[in-house]
């Protein structure tokens, strides 16, 4: 992952800059966005992303993760929704600011299609510390102009995503618990070393 004293400037062209936080090449962006265009209706289209569920793009990424996912059943693919919703927000009444779900709309697919590609190609662990990575830098480019807003957002995501660092591999598939126990001696066990 590129530190981030090599971000790009905030005045760069759009690509470049969903190239550098979602770690892929401009090139690469710009065919992703152009295949979702031609499957999604526009960001404009406020009626429609208004009445879309992220919950749609939480099921495959928490089976990715490895992760429950019925949502009828269990609270996973609803975190890891959540999670979604706080790198991204795209509902109208989860912002005040229009560029703000208008510019996330256009991102929320290859966000997801990125973070999959990332859970299926890479051991859980280092794709959750992508992931969070690529929420960090889309939060500091995208996220909202309110500071305040911005860092309780990414916060949001991170915790999520830390959560399910500390529980891989401890979620029951079929009933969604997890064995709490072993989260907390796993924390603990990381934190002494």
């Amino acid at each position: 992952m590129k530190p981030k004293k090599n971000r790009p400037p905030m005045d760069a062209a759009r690509f470049v800059i969903i190239a550098h936080c979602l770690i892929l090449t401009v090139e690469e962006v710009e065919a992703k966005l152009s295949e979702i265009a031609s499957c999604i209706p526009p960001p404009e289209a406020h009626k429609w992303w208004d009445q879309y569920d992220v919950l749609t793009d939480a099921v495959p990424l928490s089976i990715a993760m490895g992760l429950p996912s019925d949502p009828n059943k269990h609270q996973q693919p609803h975190d890891v929704a959540r999670m979604i919703r706080a790198v991204l927000p795209i509902h109208s009444d989860q912002s005040d600011d229009e560029d703000e779900i208008v510019v996330n709309r256009g991102h929320l697919h290859l966000f997801t299609q990125r973070a999959k590609t990332l859970l299926d190609t890479l051991p859980c662990a280092d794709a959750l510390e992508q992931i969070k990575w690529m929420a960090t830098e889309l939060n500091h480019y995208f996220g909202s102009n309110d500071r305040v807003t911005r860092e309780a957002r990414l916060e949001d995501a991170l915790e999520v995503l830390e959560w399910f660092a500390d529980a891989d591999g401890l979620h029951d598939l079929e009933s969604g618990i997890v064995d709490v126990e072993a989260v907390a001696l796993r924390a603990y066990l990381k934190d002494s070393e």
